[in-house]
């Protein structure tokens, strides 16, 4: 659930969109080695042949799983104003204090009148 709004995809974050993602599968892996030398490849593992309608067909099913609360932060998806850590700044060429960014809390009613939280990346 809520797949399109959990980019980068894949364990490595290679992936930026569901299309690359169905892309990967849908070319048997996408992988650039040779079969005989990726042994970690499972031989199962074939392109789909997707056509452009399935693959729409797919995308839209996968969107479809996203909870609409979720986009505009709204309960059970709403949070309290968090602090995070965003680097560290350097004080005189060694790395210094934690950079800090606050994040506004979201009451139980979400955005509310905010654009809601935008897909990454932009598509």
């Amino acid at each position: 659930r809520n797949v399109e709004l959990t980019p980068p995809y894949m364990h490595n974050g290679r992936l930026y969109t569901l299309n690359a993602v169905l892309g990967f599968y849908d070319n048997g892996g996408a992988l650039w080695q040779r079969p005989d030398t990726n042994t970690d490849k499972h031989p199962a593992m074939v392109p789909l042949h997707m056509t452009p309608d399935e693959q729409k067909g797919l995308l839209f099913f996968l969107a479809c799983l996203t909870d609409p609360r979720l986009r505009v932060e709204s309960a059970p998806f709403d949070h309290p104003s968090l602090i995070v850590v965003n680097g560290y700044g350097p004080i005189g060429g060694v790395v210094g204090d934690e950079q800090l960014v606050e994040v506004d809390s979201v009451g139980r009613a979400g955005h509310g009148a905010l654009p809601p939280l935008p897909r990454f990346p932009a598509e």
